[in-house]
């Protein structure tokens, strides 16, 4: 058989993720008429040209356009990216890292995350629900502990006492996981 691979977007220049300094940015040239703030984002006029705004240029000459502007990307960072083509009104984004979702602003200001308290991990952030609404009532609770809730789960499903008894005698149930070390979970 053949492993597929990802395709992207090879079709066009200035369409898809590209490195940066620290991360990726998407890049999205947009319609021609948004052109020449590509070449104005990265202060190169050789962008502007004709040559790479007719029809069909940013196909044809992908390669050519690619390397005009790796260079440049490699030397900005992805916020300083993002930020600068906004302003232009092109549609660019980059990769968000874990941390930089916790510095987003805008996430912050809308209280996309909270604290849970774990009793192994301690408090810990985490990510709520990604709308908002106001009828709506949305819990989040902890990761339980390995084994926690067990005897519950096989009381449910019709285990007694004796049952229980003989899973764990035969190793199949417990609080411990590969690495030995336990939780104080499992009853």
């Amino acid at each position: 058989g053949q492993i597929h691979q990802r395709a992207g977007n090879g079709a066009r220049a200035a369409w898809g993720i590209y490195p940066c300094a620290d991360g990726f940015v998407g890049v999205v040239s947009g319609p021609p008429r948004r052109w020449a703030n590509i070449a104005t984002l990265m202060d190169m006029p050789i962008l502007a040209d004709e040559r790479y705004q007719r029809t069909g240029a940013q196909s044809e000459l992908r390669d050519e356009i690619d390397a005009l502007m790796l260079p440049w990307l490699i030397e900005h960072t992805k916020e300083e990216i993002y930020q600068k083509a906004q302003a232009l009104g092109l549609p660019f984004g980059y990769v968000s890292t874990p941390e930089d979702y916790f510095k987003n602003e805008q996430l912050q200001y809308r209280g996309y995350f909270h604290e849970v308290d774990h009793p192994v991990a301690g408090t810990l952030r985490y990510p709520s629900m990604g709308a908002h609404f106001t009828d709506g009532l949305w819990e989040s609770k902890r990761a339980p502990l390995l084994g926690e809730h067990t005897l519950e789960v096989l009381e449910s499903l019709g285990h007694d006492a004796q049952s229980r008894a003989n899973l764990s005698a035969a190793g199949a149930l417990g609080a411990r996981p590969h690495g030995g070390v336990t939780n104080g979970a499992a009853r």
